[in-house]
């Protein structure tokens, strides 16, 4: 009897077309109650999962992100149903959160809303004899941390007003600060020895080392890997063959000659 009912069902085209259209409609009518009924269900978690690139320098956790999510819209996203919760609405707010590089945020099939990030990250923090604030390893402006102070070379000294766009003008002194400050962070020697960065007067640089008297003075950030050359040669051989403790200022500035200034 099925083989014959079969039979009839693929002779018969108008019936066919209508049966698969019966489950079209049904399969559409069931996905949207079940999609109505998701909505009106609660948020069951807020999870929030943040990526350091160094785990050293977090300037943020999961309870400083539920608070901003909770401070810009205004409720608990864990006591509303999920037809009320505007998700992409937070993602925005945390995209335009300094401490944030990238964020994914949505619902996943458990009701759970789930946010993904990545913290930018700080290489150097700029005293500016107010609060003071880092830049992260694009240049970007970062705050000071409400959780942790984290610890990078300070730049000290004759520092001019953080400009968003200083890197439209080539001139700007942020340019040569990011440039230092990269080099700084990028190589593992200079990163070891880096206390402080003083920007002095006339504009030149003047490295402060976490260990020993000496000062080094870099001048300009022309020729840079240069002076970083012979100011790692000068620590290998120079002062291991002097000693330490022997020098108060080692001068960079110049092509061919390390000049120093003993104590």
């Amino acid at each position: 009897m099925i083989k014959n009912i079969k039979k009839y069902i693929s002779e018969n085209r108008f019936l066919k077309v209508s049966l698969i259209l019966f489950s079209i409609v049904s399969f559409v009518v069931v996905s949207r109650l079940a999609i109505q009924e998701k909505k009106q269900m609660g948020v069951r978690a807020f999870h929030v999962s943040i990526a350091y690139k160094d785990k050293t320098k977090k300037l943020i956790n999961s309870e400083y992100v539920k608070n901003e999510v909770r401070k810009s819209i205004g409720y608990n996203v864990e006591r509303v149903n999920i037809e009320q919760l505007d998700v992409a609405e937070i993602e925005r707010i945390l995209k335009n959160n300094h401490f944030i590089g990238e964020v994914d945020v949505f619902m996943d099939g458990r009701n759970i809303l789930r946010t993904v990030l990545k913290q930018k990250n700080p290489i150097v923090r700029i005293s500016d004899g107010k609060e003071g604030y880092y830049l992260d390893e694009d240049g970007d402006f970062v705050p000071l941390s409400p959780i942790a102070t984290v610890r990078v070379p300070v730049i000290t000294g004759n520092v001019n007003k953080y400009s968003h766009d200083y890197k439209k003008d080539e001139n700007h002194q942020f340019n040569a600060i990011f440039k230092l400050a990269r080099r700084v962070n990028e190589d593992e020697f200079l990163e070891a020895l880096t206390e402080q960065i003083h920007v002095k007067k006339d504009g030149s640089y003047l490295l402060v080392p976490k260990l020993g008297n000496e000062k080094i003075l870099l001048g300009s950030v022309d020729d840079l890997d240069e002076k970083v050359f012979k100011l790692k040669q000068f620590y290998k051989e120079g002062l291991t063959r002097e000693g330490w403790g022997k020098y108060a200022l080692l001068d960079f500035q110049y092509d061919e000659i390390v000049r120093t200034v003993r104590n």
